[in-house]
């Protein structure tokens, strides 16, 4: 996968290209192999390419000063400077036949391309640089398009969704209708209301253009507009498309991108071009296939049964992951889910919420896919690749429906080698006949490497995804929506407390909240009522008494080590309260305390807590998605809020940049996987 941006190559000074050729170092090359040496800094001499034709681009050699013989300003060719122009002293010449044999290779072979003869072209280009909106003068449009542009007008002016779509019906494809969209949507974008007729009108160009480049640059589409129109053309079976251009798009974010290349059909777009979008033109083109989706190599994929459906919860690219070692990498990550089963479950929490990392779509689950690319890590590159050929079609799959016996399977989507498409492939037909040359014959489990053996043997330990219908339902659903989530019917007690709560909210009296929390009985229905009403909304400062009281009756009833707040729609000093209260019960040990899905929660709150009597004594502190802190670094954080040396935080941080995996990469195993007895 392709995908073109402005972001600059790192490493040019200031990140300014036009300071990048001031600083030659005493080097000037032409071609690919001339080199011709100086003694001081080259600020006369100038390499000069025009890309108007990118297909033939053109050169020269230009300088500013007279010596040598060379008139200023004018093109240079590339013998004579390489003879003449850094000769000391000045006049003097060297033969062809003195320069290295590399350079008079490139002299010979540079004569094959184009050349920029004319000195005008290297005075325009000195005295322009990027044009201004002035300097555009289109074409008048035609007749069609004029007419198409009319009848647009009076649909955007109706805002009818109905008028739109009797006009999208009645459009003849033309090249006159298309140029009118263009011409207006190159003006400013269109209403909702019109998207029957955008999307009626880019299946046209399509159809006329008969390319393989879904063009959409430089119109003025709201993202859920490009959307829709990559989502019609793809589906229509007439177009192979390849190459999807958005340059000059404002609004499209990697969300939008992300979005598009879940559609079926978008694993065939192989190129995707992005200049001129300010909100993605910040990231590396080399991290953008695997931030978005793009189908372009090997997939580890993380499933899990999210509110009744199997969905993608995180997933790790690899450009080239060979079956052994995906077979070897498979048995790691199953090990690696065991051993941070806790943090993991208390994450899967959010997406029962309905509440995950929103900042990145291809991340949900932020510790989870951290987890997975630590795994990776740490485990790639350890094994020898048997079959040398780059996987575009397989992909392995791990289900953390239940953390504490983690499912696999593999899975390939083009039915070679005598597999089903889409069906779970087993460990040993993954490795001995997924990737092999002839289609005909298998490897020999024998054959195989001791390593790949082994985990195939250890893997029959774990438990497998047998079946299809699991993998198809994770492809079609991703995070959940509040929509989806939907509670069990509450028992009689929490009804009633409910109830009495809501007569303390109307008085708004501390008196009331506090004999309220007097009366309360340590029943499951007083804690159940409690965490339904602080699950919708947030109550105010005068039932803090109840909410003290119930928090303490939940910890009795509980017996557990874990104080848990999560998914409470709790204030920042409500925390405060109920923490403290239940540190000074002398009845409680508080070694965990799990605050995840709290909005307001900061790095101040947590600070105070952790100042609290007794507070050194939590070992464990969750915060996922509490979006004030899910920027700060889990290693940093217990020093930031001043927990005890040892403690953990788990929270929402995803690296911006993988070698901040570095740190933290834990020790590589020293045995291999192996069977289990």
């Amino acid at each position: 996968m392709i995908d073109y941006n402005n972001k600059f190559p790192e490493g040019v000074i200031g990140k300014d290209p036009w300071k990048a050729g001031k600083f030659s170092g005493g080097i000037i090359t032409i071609g690919l192999h001339l080199t011709v040496c100086m003694y001081e800094d080259n600020n006369s001499g100038f390499t000069v390419i025009d890309v108007t034709n990118p297909f033939s681009p053109s050169y020269c050699f230009s300088g500013k000063h007279r010596e040598y013989g060379f008139t200023p300003g004018y093109p240079i060719d590339p013998k004579s400077y390489a003879l003449r122009y850094y000769t000391e002293p000045p006049g003097d010449e060297r033969n062809f036949e003195y320069l290295k044999e590399e350079v008079q290779d490139a002299i010979l072979d540079i004569q094959d391309e184009p050349f920029i003869s004319d000195h005008q072209t290297l005075d325009e280009a000195w005295d322009n640089w990027s044009p201004t909106l002035d300097e555009m003068d289109e074409e008048d449009p035609s007749a069609d398009a004029k007419d198409f542009m009319k009848a647009l007008r009076a649909v955007i002016e109706a805002r009818s969704t109905e008028n739109a779509q009797n006009m999208a019906d009645a459009l003849s494809p033309t090249s006159g209708v298309i140029d009118g969209l263009r011409r207006i949507l190159r003006q400013q974008m269109l209403p909702k209301c019109c998207d029957p007729v955008l999307v009626k009108v880019f299946l046209m160009a399509q159809d006329l253009s008969k390319s393989g480049e879904l063009d959409l640059s430089w119109m003025q589409l709201w993202p859920a507009q490009v959307s829709k129109i990559v989502h019609a053309v793809l589906q229509d079976d007439s177009f192979k498309i390849t190459s999807l251009d958005i340059s000059g798009n404002p609004d499209v974010t990697l969300v939008t991108l992300s979005n598009i290349f879940r559609l079926e059909k978008a694993r065939e777009i192989t190129r995707l071009y992005l200049f001129g979008c300010p909100k993605v033109e910040d990231i590396r083109r080399a991290d953008m296939p695997g931030k978005i989706g793009m189908d372009k190599g090997a997939k580890i994929y993380i499933i899990a049964n999210v509110l009744g459906r199997y969905r993608i919860v995180a997933i790790y690219h690899v450009q080239s992951l060979y079956p052994p070692e995906a077979v070897c990498m498979a048995w790691d990550v199953l090990q690696h889910v065991k051993k941070h089963a806790e943090p993991l479950a208390k994450e899967l929490q959010c997406l029962q919420q309905a509440r995950y990392h929103r900042n990145d779509a291809a991340y949900p689950c932020p510790f989870l896919a951290a987890v997975l690319f630590q795994c990776v890590q740490d485990s790639y590159g350890r094994y020898e690749c048997l079959f040398p050929i780059n996987n575009n079609s397989g992909y392995t799959v791990i289900d953390v429906t239940d953390l504490s016996s983690p499912a696999y399977c593999f899975w390939g989507r083009d039915g070679d080698y005598g597999f089903q498409p889409g069906f779970p492939i087993d460990p040993e037909g993954y490795a001995t006949r997924y990737y092999v040359f002839d289609s005909e014959r298998e490897h020999e489990f024998e054959n195989l490497q001791k390593v790949v053996r082994d985990a195939i043997l250890a893997l029959q330990g774990e438990r497998f995804i047998g079946s299809r219908t699991t993998l198809d339902e994770a492809w079609e659903n991703w995070s959940p929506t509040l929509g989806e989530m939907d509670d069990e019917a509450s028992s009689q007690d929490a009804r009633e407390f409910t109830e009495a709560l809501g007569t303390v909210i109307k008085a708004g009296s501390t008196e009331n909240a506090q004999q309220m929390a007097d009366a309360l009985s340590s029943t499951p229905g007083v804690v159940e009522g409690l965490r339904r009403t602080l699950r919708q909304k947030r109550l105010p400062k005068c039932c803090d008494p109840i909410i003290v009281k119930g928090f303490l009756i939940a910890q009795d009833l509980s017996k557990s080590n874990e104080l848990d707040l999560s998914w409470m729609q709790l204030s920042p000093a409500q925390v405060l309260k109920v923490v403290r209260a239940v540190l000074q019960d002398d009845s409680f040990k508080i070694i965990s305390l799990n605050i995840s899905g709290n909005s307001d929660v900061t790095v101040r709150t947590l600070s105070e807590i952790f100042k609290l009597s007794k507070a050194g004594e939590i070992k464990q502190l969750y915060l996922f998605g509490c979006p004030k802190v899910e920027d700060v670094r889990r290693a940093d954080m217990p020093g930031r809020i001043g927990m005890e040396e040892g403690a953990e935080v788990f929270n929402s941080y995803f690296p911006a940049d993988l070698s901040e995996f570095r740190p933290w990469k834990t020790k590589p195993r020293s045995g291999e996987p192996h069977p289990r007895v």
